[in-house]
């Protein structure tokens, strides 16, 4: 994998994570990748710009099909191409499903999780319930099964699950034991599922994703999202797909989504090809991405009082301590580190770091947590 030789230069173009913070400190922070995207997609994108015409888009009639091909080689799901509508966006999509469901007054979802999603029942009126870690196991993050149960019986008539798989923070990834315990209770207490899976192409380990959708009836209210915008860092690009093999919500979707923005020709270009070209290049990110894992893992390993997650998938490590999240996040940016702080997350004790970058960045990066933890007397 070819990590940008001056990743700084990003700073110049407009980079949210570069440019978060001053010029000397090492952004770890936002969760996109300092490499370029294949160069199919490089390649699709030139030819449209010199195209040079930026009108409205219709969807590419091949846009479905590449999903489902991808979907079937990667994880044996045979979907129907009509259950995919587009979206700009995984979040988008979350909130526009969420809207179907104007009868449910509460949200399910775990904790900690990605702060988009730990806001999510506030920012839309909801009653938040969350389901916390039950334990940590070799580096793996469990949730409280009672506790999910629990709600799902308790609030069954009120409620849809937000699920966030792989799990962002800690990268666990489910298996298919639990997300078939999972599904037979949202069967049991018709509680609809709707499932961010924007991480599922970046598994670091052997195991194998498993898309809630395939483990539920057709008629069942489920929401799978998925997008190429992590795998491929193409976030810039917007473009994501809702997998809903139930026809009337499939219908109440695309009628929410009417009044969100159109996904535009760069998007859905730079979807396609990445889809369509990319599998070497995934599998080489991933062995970059395994590598930088086991630095930070080693370095972890270093220091008695912290523990790290950084999971079965995913580029970010979830770093847990004794310090309050902000406090330990001002204290690293004083010695030119910028992370994520665990508290929006849900976690008052973490923070978030992003391992994808390159080798010398991350070491960089790993030394100054060292020097404030030494002056933290840690």
């Amino acid at each position: 994998m070819i990590w940008l030789k001056n990743p700084e230069s990003r700073r110049c173009h407009y980079s949210k994570r570069w440019n978060e913070k001053d010029n000397t400190s090492i952004p770890l922070s936002v969760a996109d990748l300092d490499i370029k995207p294949p160069h199919a997609v490089q390649k699709a994108l030139i030819d449209e710009i010199r195209h040079g015409v930026y009108g409205y888009t219709i969807e590419p009639s091949s846009f479905k099909e590449n999903w489902t091909k991808h979907i079937f080689s990667r994880y044996n799901w045979e979907i129907n191409p009509d259950w995919i509508i587009a979206v700009p966006g995984v979040i988008p999509g979350v909130t526009a499903a969420i809207r179907c469901f104007p009868q449910k007054t509460h949200l399910i979802r775990q904790i900690p999780v990605y702060h988009q999603i730990h806001l999510m029942a506030k920012r839309m009126g909801l009653e938040d319930l969350t389901i916390p870690v039950q334990n940590y196991f070799e580096k793996r993050m469990i949730i409280d099964f009672k506790e999910l149960e629990n709600k799902m019986k308790n609030f069954n008539s009120k409620s849809c699950l937000l699920f966030c798989n792989p799990w962002n923070p800690g990268g666990t990834v489910f298996k298919k034991q639990e997300i078939q315990k999972i599904s037979t209770l949202a069967l049991e207490t018709k509680t609809p599922i709707i499932s961010d899976e924007i991480w599922c192409d970046l598994i670091l380990e052997r195991v194998q994703h498993e898309p809630f959708g395939k483990y539920v009836p057709a008629n069942f209210p489920s929401v799978t999202l998925m997008a190429a915008s992590k795998t491929f860092n193409i976030a810039g690009l917007p473009c994501a797909i809702a997998i809903v093999p139930k026809s009337e919500l499939r219908l109440k979707l695309k009628r929410e989504l009417l009044s969100y923005p159109a996904i535009s020709l760069l998007a859905y270009r730079a979807t396609e090809e990445s889809l369509k070209t990319g599998k070497t290049w995934i599998n080489n990110l991933l062995r970059a991405l395994k590598t930088n894992r086991n630095t930070l893992n080693l370095w972890g390993d270093k220091h008695q009082n912290i523990n790290i997650y950084s999971g079965q998938a995913t580029y970010l490590g979830w770093i847990r301590s004794n310090h309050e999240s902000k406090q330990l996040v001002s204290a690293l940016l004083k010695f030119g580190l910028h992370l994520s702080p665990g508290n929006i997350f849900g976690d008052n004790n973490a923070v978030r770091i992003n391992f994808g970058c390159s080798p010398d960045i991350l070491r960089k990066a790993l030394q100054r947590f060292d020097s404030t933890l030494k002056h933290l007397n840690y």
